[in-house]
């Protein structure tokens, strides 16, 4: 049974990689890396250390892991306004609150990109969102599920994960939960998930949850 239901945010609850990738390529770019929409599949799911040093590996870059991500944070949340939950995603958070299910969002992006996302998606029902700079590995380790499940005090196998990219989806995978993938892009490939959705509304939550 299924006690708690964890959410990725970035592609799965909002509609934000088009505006994280926007501001990557403003950063990257101004500091002298081309990079262009094409690019964006390379880097779907990383974390921004990660992304950091994809591109340094390319082209390097004059600032350092700590000033690239600021410098994306900073645009990103100055736009984060313009980004909109996915169809469906606040409805199914009501109604998963509704039949009294734990819900929470773990993610791969930092903290004040997480708090910016949490006000943006405007639901109590998610008691909580742990960033990349909660756990000492992100995606795809398991580490980031781990700990959300342990903040909930829930055993890994009674959770279930909500995920858009294969690197999330493997991170729940490793961690002994349950995935569901709900991504954007039908070219992308999963492993080990239980289920895969175009659109949230058409899950079966009964047999999801096992209730």
């Amino acid at each position: 049974m299924i006690r708690a239901v964890l959410w990725d945010i970035d592609g799965t609850l909002l509609e934000s990689e088009p505006m994280h990738w926007e501001a990557v390529m403003v950063v990257a770019n101004r500091l002298g890396a081309e990079l262009g929409p094409d690019d964006h599949f390379g880097f779907l799911g990383l974390s921004m250390p990660a992304v950091h040093a994809k591109i340094a590996a390319r082209t390097p870059l004059a600032v350092d892991v700590a000033g690239f991500v600021d410098a994306v944070t900073d645009h990103y949340v100055a736009h984060v306004d313009r980004v909109a939950p996915r169809a469906g995603a606040l409805e199914t958070i009501d109604r998963l609150a509704g039949r009294g299910v734990l819900q929470a969002c773990v993610s791969n992006a930092g903290a004040r990109v997480v708090v910016a996302n949490l006000r943006r998606l405007g639901r109590p029902a998610l008691a909580f969102g742990l960033s990349r700079d909660d756990v000492p590995r992100g995606k795809p380790h398991p580490d980031p599920y781990l700990a959300a499940a342990a903040r909930f005090g829930v055993d890994p196998a009674d959770c279930l994960v909500v995920e858009d990219s294969p690197v999330g989806a493997a991170a729940g995978v490793a961690a002994g939960m349950r995935v569901i993938a709900w991504p954007e892009w039908a070219e992308l490939t999963f492993e080990g998930v239980v289920a895969r959705v175009e659109r949230i509304e058409d899950l079966d939550w009964d047999a999801a949850l096992g209730g």
